[in-house]
């Protein structure tokens, strides 16, 4: 497996999303993430499937829906077929309730067929509603206040390539997609 990249950055005050992408991948079972306070002491937080073999690039995301307040470290796990693992570089993230706004965050961006929309805390949720730059709503998806994911995805298959807005609650943002 061949790690081109991987980051970590705060989305609002909810969450801190997780990217990462691979070159090639060879018998790889999953990646789990994991996290710590303290750089010694890791918990794993989600497991991912992988691709298995490929040659293709391979982008994966995750979002950490409960952050802790300050820093923390981040870092994948990632594990053959045969249960050999190897863990990637250690990245963090400095994550402070008081200093974020809450965040409305699609991804990936620009997207083809799918986006991901992170919708915060669930008393914050609201119905998604996509928009054209003229204002128009092209689609919409209710009710995902009683979602306990804080991440829905959202077929856009439908729509042209362009420039869209997404809004939940009172919150903004554009995405494209391509």
């Amino acid at each position: 497996m061949e790690l081109i990249n991987f980051s970590v950055k705060v989305v609002g005050s909810q969450g801190v999303l997780l990217n990462w992408e691979t070159a090639s991948e060879l018998n790889n079972d999953y990646f789990a993430v994991e996290r710590s306070n303290d750089g010694r002491n890791w918990k794993t937080l989600a497991e991912l499937k992988g691709a298995g073999t490929s040659s293709d690039i391979q982008n994966y995301d995750y979002i950490d829906p409960s952050p802790v307040h300050g820093i923390s470290y981040y870092r994948l796990r990632q594990t053959d077929f045969d249960g050999t693992f190897k863990y990637s570089k250690t990245r963090t993230v400095d994550f402070e309730f008081e200093n974020h706004e809450s965040k409305l965050v699609v991804y990936p961006n620009p997207a083809q067929n799918t986006i991901q929309v992170f919708t915060g805390k669930r008393e914050q949720r609201s119905d998604i509603t996509v928009y054209n730059m003229f204002g128009h709503e092209m689609m919409s998806v209710k009710n995902i206040q009683k979602s306990s994911d804080p991440i829905v995805s959202v077929d856009i298959s439908s729509l042209q390539n362009g420039v869209y807005i997404v809004k939940t609650g009172q919150s903004v943002t554009k995405f494209y997609k391509n």
